[in-house]
């Protein structure tokens, strides 16, 4: 289990951490403050788990000591979704993607 606050900030923009992502790619559940964000890349309860307070995450910890079975089930389902979707190899596509395109534009439109 990777137990977390998702949420990073450099005093102007608030970010979701890349351990949320790093952390399934390594093979752990991650256990996480909600943040609907996440919710565009994980499925709740089904690989990734929120938590409010202590109270409610020793109770998931709690859970899990008793079916590790169930851990790891999930735990599986956010390593393969993270290895399918969210490794830098994806984000470094999009990125150059998004570069290609926009350079295209400016070529045409500035040569045309």
């Amino acid at each position: 289990l990777a137990i977390d606050d998702s949420i990073a900030s450099d005093e102007k923009n608030i970010q979701i951490k890349a351990r949320v992502f790093e952390n399934p790619s390594c093979g752990c559940l991650v256990l996480t403050k909600p943040d609907a964000r996440i919710l565009k890349y994980f499925k709740l309860n089904k690989e990734i788990i929120f938590w409010s307070d202590i109270s409610e995450l020793i109770n998931i910890i709690k859970k899990f000591q008793k079916n590790p079975e169930g851990y790891k089930k999930l735990a599986y389902m956010a390593y393969n979704r993270a290895k399918r979707e969210h490794l830098y190899e994806h984000r470094f596509k999009e990125i150059f993607k998004f570069i290609n395109q926009d350079v295209d534009f400016l070529i045409t439109n500035k040569f045309s």
